[in-house]
């Protein structure tokens, strides 16, 4: 099908999207089952696909769920890069300006005078020679120093170069955040207030949210969250050729470069980088990628969009094979009734799994109430306490965590086998369980649902101390030990 032919078919889900089975726009339900379960091996939120304009898969694996919105983390950039095109294309900026004609008031304090060749072109391309080390899988080391200081436009823009503008790939998420603040100074909006004007109100999303520096400006290399649907969404238009509904808001040349990337990452795989997107050009694919697995991926040449959150990295094939092994063709299939109840079994068995044990009630009553105190430990967390003898039982903890800042959180602990939560508690929404191994053994296994962050803790109770054996999807286990306090309320 050519890309005129989709245009004719392709509705419009400004409103809200339609479903269909896999079997009406030529895929197989027997063969997603494969897509599913790479899902729970690889750790995976949500899966959504939409073919010929229509949703043909969407799976949420507990305790994430429909209507919540997930943090996109460097995905965020693919965003940004669309707001960007936009500006250009109304004229408030082009491409090949030097970045300090908008920051002309910070130039006194540059260290490096080659920043003065540093173009809107070189931050989109991740190409703008910037010392920074920001490894795609490892820590972001550089960035955490950033978001440690006052003003991170300054920071950035300070940073010596270490590469010619425009010479070499470097990953980095202070080019992202230069640009959404050259947004600010061009638009006098917000990266969010200005994407909700340009972008997000003409394709019916709402309820974004996007964090901000200290200076109000958007973060640019990440911090956004939206809900799957509305991920697709911004998929589906840079699928239609950057219109929406008959109004062209991206240019084609711009969605030709993406497709095509410009710059080699430098990665085992042949990835491919261009405007804060990613490509697989062999494999007609490109995408919108944040850490753990954040996707909003398009391909053209199957009519599809597909859109992953997730609490892991794993390699990008995992995630494309079994969607193109799926596609038998453009045609709709015969219906294929058990396949389809196979496939809507095994949706809702993710979304609601079965208890698995009983409560357990191993030394409630002496750990109980009790707060734990931690001097500094690379995991960030502050104190703990657990409430077992509450109905249902709870656990509440502080967390220095990072990026994210200082966390108070409460919750429920399930202790079925499942994961439990409360969407009144105040703070990010988390949801966890628990298990004793024996005695003094308790595991305690958190989420913070929509930010794709995991941790598991192993609780081993002594006299007037715990020792914790710390687990995160977002760094090394650690190892250190907590001093008892006894909580005047201990049931609460």
């Amino acid at each position: 099908m050519t890309n005129a032919q989709r245009e004719i078919c392709a509705s419009w889900p400004t409103v809200g999207w339609t479903a269909c089975s896999p079997e009406a726009q030529g895929m197989s339900s027997a063969l997603l089952l494969a897509l599913l379960d790479m899902g729970v091996e690889h750790d995976l939120d949500s899966v959504l696909l939409v073919r010929g304009g229509q949703i043909v898969l969407d799976a949420y694996y507990a305790p994430f769920g429909p209507g919540l919105p997930h943090a996109l983390n460097s995905a965020t950039k693919g965003v940004l890069g669309a707001l960007v095109a936009i500006a250009q294309r109304d004229g408030l900026l082009a491409l090949e300006d030097p970045i300090l004609t908008r920051f002309a008031d910070r130039e006194r304090a540059l260290l490096d005078p080659r920043t003065r060749s540093v173009t809107v072109q070189h931050l989109l391309d991740m190409s703008a020679g910037f010392d920074w080390d920001e490894q795609l899988t490892g820590v972001p080391t550089t960035a955490i120093e950033m978001e440690a200081g006052p003003d991170w436009t300054s920071f950035v823009l300070e940073r010596p170069l270490v590469n010619p503008p425009g010479a070499v790939f470097n990953y980095n998420s202070g080019n992202s955040h230069l640009l959404s603040a050259l947004l600010t100074r061009t638009t006098g909006q917000s990266a969010l207030e200005f994407a909700r004007r340009v972008l997000f109100a003409p394709l019916g999303i709402e309820g974004a949210r996007w964090r901000s520096d200290p200076q109000g400006v958007s973060v640019g290399g990440y911090g956004l969250s939206l809900q799957p649907r509305d991920m697709a969404k911004l998929g589906y238009l840079h699928l239609r050729g950057g219109a929406w509904d008959g109004v062209p808001l991206l240019d084609r040349d711009w969605i030709a470069r993406l497709e095509r990337g410009v710059l080699d990452m430098n990665l085992p795989a042949p990835l491919r980088y261009a405007n804060g997107w990613w490509s697989l050009p062999a494999r007609g694919v490109y995408m919108a990628v944040g850490m753990h697995r954040q996707v909003i991926m398009v391909m053209p040449r199957l009519d599809m969009v597909a859109v992953v959150t997730g609490r892991k990295n794993y390699p990008l094939p995992a995630l494309i094979d079994p969607i193109a092994a799926a596609v038998i063709g453009e045609q709709r299939l015969p219906d294929d009734g058990p396949a389809e109840a196979r496939l809507e079994a095994r949706i809702q068995e993710l979304a609601r799994p079965a208890a698995t044990r009983t409560r357990e009630t191993f030394r409630v009553a002496d750990v109980s109430g009790t707060r734990y105190q931690f001097s500094p430990n690379p995991s960030g967390m502050l104190s703990l306490c657990l409430f077992l003898e509450a109905d249902p039982p709870q656990h509440e903890c502080s967390v220095s965590a990072g990026l994210m800042g200082l966390l108070h959180m409460r919750g429920p602990l399930g202790f079925d086998g499942t994961f439990h939560s409360d969407p009144r508690a105040p703070g990010p929404l988390l949801a966890s369980r628990a298990h004793w191994l024996d005695e003094q053994q308790l595991v305690v296994e958190s989420r913070l649902v929509c930010e794709g962050i995991a941790v598991r803790y192993e609780l081993t109770f002594g006299e007037g101390a715990v020792h914790v054996a710390f687990e995160y999807n977002r760094g090394p286990r650690v190892e250190f030990t907590g001093v008892a306090q006894r909580d005047e309320d201990s049931t609460r």
